[in-house]
């Protein structure tokens, strides 16, 4: 279970989350995982997010981790493919992660 909570102020927001992670293979379970990212395009785009539930898929040829794949794809791509608006920047992240994912997973069918 992850809790994730924001408060807002008349100076910002602050955007908090527990640092539990249990990992479903039996390994113990740690208190300090970090769930919330930031990612910062100067003249673009600031933002943060959050990953919660299972983050992390493990198959016979490695492990796709939701948050590593997403730090890449906000760091790497360009900034103009993402669009004006934040819907438009949501879309088109969701998308390059499924692809991503359809990639790890041996294609798309």
């Amino acid at each position: 279970m992850t809790v994730l909570v924001a408060a807002y102020s008349p100076e910002g927001f602050a955007i908090a989350a527990d640092g539990r992670r249990e990992f479903g293979n039996g390994d113990q379970p740690i208190d300090n995982a970090q769930k919330i990212w930031s990612a910062v395009r100067p003249g673009t785009f600031s933002l943060a997010y959050g990953w919660c539930g299972q983050s992390r898929l493990e198959s016979a040829s490695g492990f796709f981790d939701f948050p590593t794949i997403t730090q890449e794809i906000l760091s790497e791509s360009d900034a103009s493919g993402f669009g004006a608006t934040p819907d438009e920047l949501i879309l088109a992240l969701a998308e390059r992660i499924y692809l991503r994912l359809a990639e790890f997973l041996g294609g798309i069918n």
